[in-house]
């Protein structure tokens, strides 16, 4: 019964100096366990044939917390890492919120061509498939270009969203050309809005043929939206084009984006909302 008072009381005293010890540890064939897992805090030491001496070792719940709190400093990092490269992504900063979360299913049949996109994209990307939203002003489909590149982005991937009136007055503006259409392609999946509405010039249009014609090359997937037709897209009188759209059809999967015009239906609403404000 002494012996185990004075334990106790040697214990108490080693968790004043020593954090590595706490007042209700216990000491068991001379070596100080963890009162809360029973796994031993001490563990001798001492080359074989020497005396051996105790040092301090992790516990079980010790040892635990520590793998714990690494794992979430990881998860942290990952995190940060990740909104970052978000941050960098987008074009414009309000895409970056546009997310199958704010999805309200209204072209459920589009939602879930995305998901299996993203679900079998080893797939797509063995062999550089993208896709090509086609449809209507404002029927969503830069919405499911952003919702798969959020995605993208979660699992680590490396995504750039634009638009071609930013890369042409990139390319306009550059000495090197062939650098600006070659940094295209450290992006794994190149998402590019709204084809069709930047100028249509010689100029724009070679600068476009480029661009596609780099990512095709090199077999990286890249997702267009535009709001020609189907039609306007395999048939084409003119040269130019017709180059362009065929590329663009052998590279990306089709996907007609249908509805009525989101965008108009929510001027509609707002200027309702304010009218009412200000007719009190």
């Amino acid at each position: 019964m002494d012996d185990i008072e004075e334990m106790k009381k040697l214990i108490k005293q080693l968790s004043k100096t020593c954090d590595r010890v706490d007042p209700d540890d216990y000491v068991h064939d001379g070596i100080i366990y963890c009162h809360k897992c029973h796994t031993r805090k001490q563990r001798p030491v001492g080359l074989k044939g020497e005396p051996q001496k105790l040092v301090f070792c992790l516990c079980k719940c010790e040892s635990d917390r520590r793998d714990r709190l690494e794992k979430e400093k990881h998860e942290e990092e990952v995190k940060k890492q990740i909104e970052d490269m978000r941050s960098k992504s987008f074009f414009d900063k309000k895409l970056k919120s546009w997310n199958f979360g704010n999805d309200d299913l209204k072209n459920e049949k589009v939602t879930n061509t995305c998901k299996n996109y993203i679900k079998k994209f080893k797939e797509f990307r063995a062999d550089g498939k993208g896709l090509l939203f086609y449809g209507g002003i404002g029927t969503g489909k830069t919405f499911f270009a952003c919702c798969i590149a959020n995605a993208f982005i979660d699992q680590g991937k490396s995504v750039h969203v634009t638009n071609f009136p930013r890369i042409i007055n990139l390319l306009m503006a550059a000495y090197d050309k062939q650098a600006i259409i070659d940094s295209l392609n450290d992006y794994e999946i190149l998402i590019i809005d709204d084809l069709a509405a930047e100028r249509d010039t010689d100029f724009a249009l070679e600068c476009i043929w480029n661009v596609i014609d780099s990512r095709s090359k090199t077999k990286l997937p890249t997702i267009i939206t535009t709001n020609l037709t189907l039609k306007d897209l395999t048939v084409s009188t003119d040269q130019r084009h017709e180059r362009i759209y065929n590329r663009l059809l052998e590279m990306c999967i089709p996907v007609e984006v249908e509805g009525a015009n989101r965008r108009k239906i929510e001027a509609i609403k707002s200027m309702e909302y304010y009218d009412s404000l200000l007719k009190g």
